[in-house]
């Protein structure tokens, strides 16, 4: 048994540890049938209004289909949950049209408004309906499309910590203990690195409508069925968190047990309609005869995911020609391609705004995606689709992909409680660090996620205790669920709400005693004298978060 790590709980992750086929359903509560009410609602448009409900939810897909089956399991037009993409083909982005209850039966508010996705886009979106939506105070938090109306969202899901949104102190998001929004925390996840299927499987996955095969498209993407080629990436590595900060952190090459992974980097350009293309890309400083390949906004004369050889390379530009030491290529158009230099590893990671990037982020050291990270596909049918969240069609994709992962979502997709979109990713075990280090298995025997170890106070053993956990949340209006007064100049704050807080707030609320749903989509619950930072429902002023520019306004 390894002696207890120190608990972690900062302000961008609050993990745990030494050194350490999309639903897509909206919850449509009252209803039957989650599938069906998921239906319904995507094929209403935005002319056909939803439902009305109390309260209204957006944000991480991490955790959304748990709080889908709480709210349908809450019932009579409580709760209505907004997915991160569209239920049904997983788009991204689509306008959504929420209506919440008034005081009466003809007094509600009609919304129409970007779906917000990921846990980064759900709170900013919230605050915007809290603060420039309702005219209490501003905020410097970027909206991704139409924002939101004042009050159309009640709440948002979250699967980083407090203080993930903004780092900096006094803005938007950031760490306030006198903050209008609090992170509530319910459950438990793990996150590790997944590769590819090891074997040659048949697998459908979104697509550009560029690429050859892509059918039934719509908005510029369908659908590509293919058999896949297994990994590259040699199993049972067990990688360290050090190791996994070697690649994501430095993009610099690993060698284990004689093997070395070399990162591929990625970087935006463009490029001019001539003969030679020149393309610019500043410090890019490529070399001749390396190999690239583009994405994106290919110009006119190139392909992509084709390999292209690099001519003439200064600091800053470079041509591209068909073979080693070949002729430059012309092209006849623009171009804002995306390049990627030529790796035996390409290292995936999720959208801007999902609260899995956030976490992976800190837990590989950084505060941004590095030059070697990947967010949109870079090889074999799938490419140039942008990387979702616990979604594996990179990995099915691209057989020198790995990506990081929610286990307890993994493990929900293969008991059938969620759908499957793994794509046959396989999860990797990862070594602890310490004294005596440890090869600790993403599953346990009974194939439940393996943190046993770590959720009780009393005892640690890192054999079943994941070295790589995290907290999660749902983020709402601290005076709406804990009835005290807010402090004079702090605007923005509903009254408080008895049933809201009868839903979150606290260990005896209905979400934390909702163990069987929690554990059924793969998490864990926190327990009492849990090995983490916080308790299940708690609002503790550690977990509040400033809500506008105006900090003395909450």
């Amino acid at each position: 048994m390894s002696p207890k790590p120190p608990t972690t709980g900062t302000g961008r992750s609050r993990w745990f540890g030494r050194g350490t086929t999309r639903l897509k359903s909206l919850a449509v509560v009252g209803t039957v049938t989650l599938g069906f009410a998921g239906a319904a609602f995507a094929a209403a448009g935005p002319a056909s209004a939803d439902p009305t409900f109390q309260f209204v939810q957006v944000g991480s897909d991490t955790i959304q289909f748990t709080m889908d089956a709480f709210a349908n399991t809450v019932g009579g037009g409580i709760i209505g949950e907004y997915d991160a993409v569209n239920p049904l083909t997983t788009t991204p982005g689509e306008t959504i049209t929420p209506q919440l209850a008034g005081a009466s039966a003809s007094a509600y508010t009609s919304c129409s408004f970007t779906r917000p996705n990921g846990s980064g886009g759900g709170f900013k979106a919230m605050a915007y309906a809290y603060t420039v939506g309702s005219g209490a105070g501003t905020t410097t938090l970027g909206q991704s499309g139409t924002p939101p109306q004042a009050n159309c969202i009640s709440m948002s899901r979250s699967s980083s910590a407090p203080g993930s949104v903004s780092s900096a102190t006094g803005t938007p998001g950031s760490l306030l203990s006198s903050g209008n929004f609090v992170y509530v925390p319910f459950a438990i996840d793990a996150v590790t690195y997944a590769t590819g299927p090891i074997t040659a499987l048949s697998e459908t996955t979104l697509c550009v409508a560029s690429t050859t095969g892509c059918t039934n498209v719509t908005n510029g993407f369908g659908s590509i069925t293919f058999t896949t080629t297994p990994s590259t990436i040699p199993q049972g590595m067990n990688l360290t968190v050090a190791q996994l900060q070697t690649l994501y952190n430095t993009c610099q090459p690993l060698t284990v047990g004689g093997t070395t992974l070399n990162p591929g980097t990625s970087f935006s350009s463009t490029s001019t309609a001539a003969n030679p293309a020149v393309f610019t890309a500043t410090g890019s400083n490529l070399t001749a005869n390396q190999e690239v390949t583009l994405s994106g906004g290919v110009p006119a004369g190139f392909t992509a995911g084709t390999p292209y050889f690099v001519v003439a390379p200064t600091a800053n530009t470079f041509e591209l020609a068909a073979t080693s030491g070949g002729t430059a290529i012309a092209a006849t158009a623009t171009g804002t391609a995306t390049v990627q230099t030529i790796g035996n590893i390409d290292l995936y990671a999720p959208q801007n705004g999902s609260g899995t990037l956030a976490f992976w982020q800190n837990t590989m050291g950084v505060s941004a995606p590095q030059a070697c990270w990947h967010q949109t596909i870079v090889g074999g049918p799938a490419i140039g689709v942008p990387v979702e969240e616990h979604d594996g069609s990179a990995l099915a994709s691209d057989p020198n992909g790995i990506a990081p992962l929610s286990i307890a979502r993994f493990v929900a997709a293969k008991s059938g409680a969620d759908p499957d979109l793994t794509h046959g990713s396989v999860l990797q075990a990862v070594t602890s660090a310490g004294t005596t280090p440890t090869v600790v298995q993403p599953l346990n025997s009974g194939g439940t996620m393996n943190v046993a170890g770590c959720l009780t106070g009393t005892s640690f053993n890192q054999a079943t205790c994941f070295p790589i956990t995290r907290e999660l949340f749902n983020v709402m209006d601290f005076f709406e669920i804990n009835n005290v007064t807010p402090p004079s100049g702090s605007v923005g704050n509903p009254a408080f709400n008895a049933q809201l807080a009868g839903l979150f707030a606290g260990a005896t609320s209905g979400l934390c005693r909702a163990t069987f749903t929690i554990a059924q989509q793969g998490f864990a619950t926190i327990g009492a004298n849990s090995n983490f930072p916080d308790k299940c429902g708690a609002s503790t002023n550690g977990l509040r978060v400033q809500m506008n520019n105006n900090s003395a306004q909450g």
